[in-house]
């Protein structure tokens, strides 16, 4: 699984620190193996790193994989950049840095995916196939949205989703939708009118004296 070369070496003495040491008030947990390799979520393959040992760990992943692992890996710092979670913080790295991630793992994808890999190599869509794809596509463009977008929501589908949106809410008691979307920064309040709970936003926005349900005096 991994080359026998500098970057794996330096890898494992990562790890092998970390396992070592009192665990630092800020740390990260960290797939020795990585789980899209085979890794498990037992306590003898994860390790804590603090943000800049796992971050350094997965650069040196993608030096000491190949192939099809070595893809997989280029995508995992990939989403370690860009991806934000409540959890963990994404990271910053200077221009120079992230041009070569960048253009590596953009080198990577196009190596994963050209002929014999690429799952749609030597096959043609329908003539059937391609009327259609060129009859959304025109569909699109008319309605008004951007290429490759789906375009604005239509009226009905506009209601479809505004009830399903409001079913939802209506089955949440006042007590779960404070605890499931109140911050420390926003209080929710009540509207005087429907009786449910919103942001400050929200509120100024859509209720109170503007809210359907006021009966007009």
């Amino acid at each position: 699984m991994w080359l026998n070369n500098k970057y794996t070496k330096w890898y494992f003495e990562v790890i092998e620190n970390a396992k070592k040491r009192n665990q630092e008030l800020m740390y990260e947990k960290h797939h020795i193996v990585p789980k899209s390799l085979g890794g498990s979520n037992k306590k003898e393959n994860l390790v804590k790193l603090t943000p800049r040992e796992h971050f350094i760990c997965h650069m040196l992943l993608v030096k000491m994989t190949k192939g099809e692992n070595k893809v997989k890996m280029s995508y995992a710092l990939h989403m370690l950049l860009h991806v934000e979670n409540a959890y963990q913080k994404r990271y910053k790295v200077n221009s120079y840095l992230y041009e070569n991630l960048k253009n590596n793992i953009r080198i990577d994808m196009i190596a994963a995916n050209r002929k014999e890999n690429n799952p749609f190599y030597g096959k043609k869509h329908s003539a059937k196939t391609r009327a259609e794809l060129s009859k959304l596509r025109r569909e699109r463009i008319e309605a008004g949205s951007s290429e490759g977008n789906f375009g604005p929501l239509s009226e009905e589908k506009r209601k479809k989703v505004s009830k399903g949106v409001s079913k939802y809410f209506a089955a949440l008691s006042k007590e779960e939708r404070s605890k499931k979307y109140s911050t420390s920064k926003d209080k929710f309040v009540e509207c005087e009118h429907c009786n449910r709970t919103f942001s400050p936003s929200n509120y100024a926005q859509w209720h109170g004296d503007k809210c359907k349900k006021r009966k007009e005096v």
